[in-house]
Parts: C-alpha cells; sequence; structure tokens
C-alpha cells in the first residue's frame, strides 16, 4: 500500500481517493525514478523536470494504472530521456539542428550549372 504524503491538521480540504493515491504514488516512485534517470546519464535537474512531466502523463492517465503502476511510470520516464535527449541533440524532425548541413547539398542540386562527375 503507498502512503499518503503528511497533511497539515490545519488543512481543510477533502481529499479524493485519486489525490490520495496519487500522492502516495509520487512519494513513494519520485526518488527512484530520478535515481534511475540520473544513472541512465541524465543531469539531476533534467530528471526531476522529466519525472514531473511522467507524473503529470501518469494523473492524466490514473484510471488505467491502478495494477500497473511501477513498470509504466519506468517506461515513460525512459520514452521521455529519450524524447529529450534526440532534441538536445538534433535527431527530432521539429529540431532545427538536425537539417543545418542541408542548405549546400540543396542549392547544389538547384543549381543548373553544376556538372556531373
Amino acid at each position: 500500500m503507498v502512503e499518503p504524503l503528511p497533511r497539515s491538521p490545519h488543512q481543510v480540504e477533502r481529499l479524493t481517493e485519486e489525490q490520495v493515491w496519487f500522492e502516495g504514488l509520487v512519494r513513494r516512485y519520485r526518488t527512484k525514478l530520478e535515481t534511475f534517470l540520473i544513472r541512465k546519464g541524465c543531469t539531476p535537474q533534467i530528471a526531476e523536470e522529466l519525472v514531473q512531466e511522467t507524473f503529470q502523463d501518469a494523473w492524466e492517465q490514473r484510471q488505467q494504472l491502478h495494477d500497473r503502476v511501477s513498470g509504466w511510470l519506468f517506461t515513460v520516464a525512459t520514452r521521455k530521456l529519450v524524447d529529450y535527449t534526440r532534441k538536445a541533440y538534433g535527431r527530432s524532425p521539429d529540431h532545427p539542428r538536425q537539417f543545418r548541413n542541408i542548405e549546400p547539398l540543396i542549392r547544389w542540386l538547384h543549381d543548373d550549372s553544376k556538372e556531373l562527375s
């Protein structure tokens, strides 16, 4: 059973069962996920950001996660790291660095005066 985060006795807000479950999920897995990503070569700051994004996805998918949480969290965190790495190193179609050296080739292909060897 996942324990919920401690609450202030002065808090009047009543938490739903889903909110309590989610707080327990964060408490149980946040450090494990951050450590996992750091061991994969991520900086602590990026690991924290990717884990936050992973938990955001978990909240959005909470209805489907109750039985398979751990594997799902680590899979999503890994995919987020792969996506981040691709974007950071220019291997994503929406990243301009991927195509930075193609302009000379395009100019050469469109130049009517070029000679074929």
